[in-house]
């Protein structure tokens, strides 16, 4: 099964960024605006976020691309390296806003020539919002990042780049030193991560024809050793592969026919995830009778879906997906109060008829829904029914 990966942007690096000539595309390669063949020479800036605590929540990690004085230091090292780009992780909650807000604070600088997004969607939905946020103004592409997974690679390949062709990559970073699997790929390919050894092989001439240059992993030293202050960076500095130019480039390859589905590809290409709408979400979730408290944890979320969802299937078909089948519900776009917030009012409701039909109670009575839904939580959970009371908002 595809795993996707969090969404980066990447940045190109110079000291005067009003200067710079615009990168573009063209089937397979990377051009400046002159139509000459443009390269990444890239080294990984950040530090490990999971090592120093940036994906737990706990604030220690600080992104050294917002703090100046790192920023001085680092940026004549890096350029004296022959360095043009770094990526930039961003840890994202609610997934496409964070997208978008991403887009909103880079897009205007004039060094920054793309963004990584996680999926297939959010690269449909960024490449669109940045059409109508930019209308008329210079290309900015979306692209994918991953790691090599050989039982996946070739349905992975494909499948970003297939189908029609506004919801596709505009480049593809890849883990994989092998040439063959991209030699007929339709957009540009980098190395996303790379070890220093390899920039001799990666700029030859051989793989320049496939790949549009890479990222060196890494700058910082840590405990893994990759750092770029320990190991040679002539290697980086002195690479010049062999360019094409615009002119003497005429593009052939297209895009790949889509996966089969199997046992090791479950993404149907043909559906996609709705684009996310915040409104929708909101609409919900606040006028709902049953909603997850602020003292709830939301560890206990799975537990408390898992006993709904078996309780009563239909309470959950709004935020049910399926990537084999292509199914997406209306609220599977949400955040997990907002699904809980959903699911628990479809599965009260569904309580209170049952309770209605056998009591003969008329509707509304006596608030037996709200007394009966309590009693079953409290049933279900009998260890945490403290935390599981302060589920719903009924009193």
């Amino acid at each position: 099964m595809v795993r996707f990966t969090i969404a980066v942007s990447a940045l190109l690096l110079a000291s005067r960024a009003a200067a710079l000539d615009p990168i573009i595309t063209k089937g397979s390669k990377c051009l400046y605006k002159n139509e000459t063949q443009f390269f990444i020479k890239g080294i990984a800036y950040q530090k490990d976020p999971y090592r120093l605590g940036g994906e737990s929540g706990d604030g220690t990690y600080s992104d050294p691309l917002s703090d100046g004085d790192s920023c001085k230091r680092d940026i004549p090292i890096l350029a004296k390296a022959g360095t043009n780009v770094i990526p930039d992780p961003q840890c994202i909650v609610d997934l496409f806003d964070r997208y978008k807000a991403v887009i909103d604070d880079l897009a205007n600088y004039d060094n920054t020539i793309g963004f990584f997004a996680g999926y297939e969607a959010a690269i449909r939905d960024s490449e669109k919002y940045i059409k109508d946020l930019r209308k008329d103004q210079r290309w900015l592409g979306v692209g994918y990042a991953a790691n090599d997974n050989s039982q996946i690679r070739v349905a992975a390949v494909d499948y970003f780049n297939c189908g029609p062709q506004e919801s596709t990559l505009d480049f593809w970073g890849y883990n994989l030193y092998s040439c063959r699997i991209f030699f007929n790929y339709s957009v540009p390919v980098f190395l996303a991560e790379y070890g220093c050894n390899d920039t001799t092989a990666l700029y030859s001439d051989d793989m320049s024809k496939v790949f549009s240059g890479g990222i060196a992993y890494m700058y910082y030293q840590e405990e893994n050793d990759y750092g770029l202050v320990r190991h040679p960076r002539v290697r980086v500095a002195k690479a010049t592969p062999s360019s094409t130019s615009a002119d003497n480039y005429n593009p052939t390859n297209s895009p790949p026919s889509c996966p089969e589905l199997s046992s090791s590809w479950e993404v149907n290409r043909k559906v996609l995830p709705f684009t996310t709408d915040r409104d929708l979400c909101e609409c919900i979730h606040k006028p709902a009778s049953c909603s997850p408290s602020s003292r709830l944890n939301s560890s206990d979320y799975g537990e408390i879906f898992g006993f709904i969802c078996v309780e009563s299937s239909s309470a959950c078909a709004g935020i049910n997906t399926n990537t084999t089948t292509g199914v997406y519900r209306a609220y599977s776009m949400c955040n997990d109060t907002q699904k809980l917030a959903a699911s628990s009012n479809a599965w009260a409701a569904t309580a209170t008829a049952a309770s209605t039909a056998s009591s003969g109670a008329g509707a509304g009575g006596d608030g037996g829904e709200f007394k009966s839904f309590s009693r079953v939580l409290h049933a279900a959970f009998p260890a945490f029914f403290e935390q599981v009371a302060a589920f719903t908002n009924m009193g």
